[in-house]
């Protein structure tokens, strides 16, 4: 039965999760909106993240399945666990993957296009996990929420699972953070758009650590010790609950994504021209990210900066000419821009 309260026999500690999860919901909205409306569609990362929100903003809305619905009806707690479980897993891969991608580009200095293999991998690997779950009966409620009831089958494909992929995210982190800081200071690198880009995507595959790795220290201390440490479950729930909305910050903190919000919203009032931008206009909105003296500071033989940092600079000496298209540009993958 439908309610706008948690049902009488339930828990009142569960309430402690329902901010979080809104958040997740609401910044993973952003997302999704995002990737529609400033159409970013061609650059493959962006749509890795995109499904990555999908799976993980679907994962949330079966988690608050409990705020409005009795999981004691079978089905409902049938639905949830299944849906948890689903997107849950779904999620965890689309950020292995993202991980993998952004390792083969910036690493082995090659570009995976195949999306259709990493949603073979994401959706469907998910799909049999559940299925066979569901053969062996072993839905039910665990606690607050409805999810895998057989302990033979919690460690399989939630702890080994994820502290394998886990493990994996961590290493590609470090790997990719060594190659950018390896040969030069943490904020040299950083004042290289390209570098910055790499660093902020980087920081993506920290989020699962960071939401995850407390569920994996709070298994292992209950099976070590046999006891359950009631701060270590509040800062694993909620941290958990917390990974859309972290996404999302990071997601947000692009300045790539400003520009494009800038140009959609120009458009919508209708200031904007398809094909031009007043440079001198533009030279006024600090939107790039990086050292603050650095728009004002440029030199025609620094190649390393790209072409979107010499047009929102003051320096119209070195900026492009008045016909540079800045949709095409932002259209263009991050790797094939100047």
């Amino acid at each position: 039965m439908v309610s706008v309260s948690l049902p009488s026999d339930q828990p009142s500690g569960v309430w402690f999760l329902f901010i979080p999860l809104a958040l997740s919901l609401l910044g993973l909205t952003f997302v999704i909106i995002s990737f529609f409306l400033l159409k970013r569609s061609k650059d493959p990362f962006h749509c890795i993240i995109f499904f990555l929100a999908i799976a993980e903003w679907c994962r949330a809305f079966w988690w608050m399945i409990t705020y409005f619905f009795d999981i004691h009806n079978q089905l409902v707690c049938s639905a949830q666990a299944f849906g948890i479980e689903y997107f849950t897993i779904a999620s965890w891969l689309w950020a292995f993957l993202f991980a993998v991608k952004l390792y083969a580009s910036n690493i082995l200095d090659r570009d995976l296009r195949h999306i259709s293999v990493f949603h073979l991998v994401a959706w469907g690997v998910p799909g049999v996990i559940c299925v066979v779950c569901a053969v062996y009966g072993s839905y039910g409620i665990t606690g607050y929420w409805c999810w895998i009831n057989y302990e033979l089958f919690q460690i399989l494909f939630g702890d080994c699972l994820l502290a394998l992929l886990l493990a994996c995210e961590l290493f590609i982190f470090v790997v990719i953070s060594w190659h950018l800081f390896a040969h030069q200071s943490f904020f040299a690198q950083l004042r290289q758009s390209r570098s910055m880009a790499t660093f902020r995507m980087n920081l993506f595959l920290l989020v699962p650590v960071i939401s995850w790795g407390w569920g994996i220290a709070d298994r292992l201390v209950l099976v070590i010790t046999g006891r359950e440490v009631i701060w270590l479950q509040i800062v694993h729930g909620q941290a958990t609950a917390l990974q859309g909305f972290l996404n999302a910050v990071i997601y947000g903190w692009d300045p790539d994504l400003r520009m494009r919000w800038t140009i959609f919203m120009k458009k919508r009032r209708g200031s904007f021209s398809s094909s031009h931008m007043d440079i001198q206009d533009a030279s006024r909105k600090p939107l790039l990210s990086g050292h603050p003296g650095d728009r004002h500071h440029h030199h025609p033989h620094h190649a390393q900066h790209s072409l979107s940092e010499y047009y929102f600079s003051s320096d119209h000496e070195n900026a492009p000419p008045v016909d540079f298209d800045p949709n095409k540009y932002y259209d263009m993958p991050i790797e094939d821009r100047d």
